[in-house]
């Protein structure tokens, strides 16, 4: 099953290497070398890995991986850090879900994005089951007008967000705007209903 995933560094040579390795397994791979340029793709949609170093250019004083957890708390994080960083890195190895140093050891990255790949693929089982196995909400254009049975409010909710992210083809900065709600609450209410489950079996069908 093809995934997304996001690698996050300032050093070009880190940069290229982990996401050639990530392209060569059969993902698919977006590039930045700054907070800034990863908060934008980010907006775009939450892939299902991040690969990020422990510090960027514009981000000297704070360690990247706090800053994302802040705005985006649901991310599967593979924290690079160089040997050299291991003393200072104590919270940023607590935070993240797996973390090779790099130079990573031969076959050492690759088994932790297979990990946390298929830790992404529980949770959207998981998120499906507890939907009780439906494949999606209901059908673009539904305006809930006709008669039938009223079911409870978090369901029209996830329908709606799930139908308005689906027209923007998953652009939340647009999405957002659109709904008139702010982008932490809508990250929040994706989180909330497990809305990146159903685009995941969208991809995959």
């Amino acid at each position: 099953m093809k995934h997304t995933a996001l690698v996050v560094h300032d050093d070009p040579r880190v940069l290229a290497s982990a996401a050639s390795k990530l392209e060569a397994a059969g993902h698919s791979v977006r590039r930045a070398s700054s907070l800034f340029e990863a908060r934008r793709v980010l907006d775009g949609g939450l892939p299902d890995l991040v690969c990020t170093s422990l510090r960027l250019g514009d981000l000297p004083r704070e360690f990247a991986i706090d800053r994302l957890r802040a705005d985006f708390p649901t991310l599967r994080i593979l924290l690079l850090i160089g040997h050299e960083e291991l003393k200072e890195a104590g919270t940023a190895l607590a935070a993240c879900d797996e973390y090779v140093t790099v130079p990573a050891e031969e076959g050492r990255f690759q088994k932790s994005v297979d990990n946390l790949m298929k830790r992404a693929d529980l949770d959207y089982e998981i998120a499906r089951l507890s939907h009780g196995g439906q494949g999606g909400a209901s059908t673009p254009g539904t305006t809930f007008l006709e008669q039938g049975q009223i079911r409870p409010f978090q369901q029209y909710e996830r329908d709606i967000l799930l139908h308005a992210l689906t027209t923007t083809h998953w652009n939340v900065k647009e999405t957002a705007t659109r709904l008139k709600i702010g982008r932490a609450t809508l990250y929040r209410k994706i989180d909330r209903y497990n809305l990146r489950a159903f685009r995941h079996q969208r991809q995959a069908s």
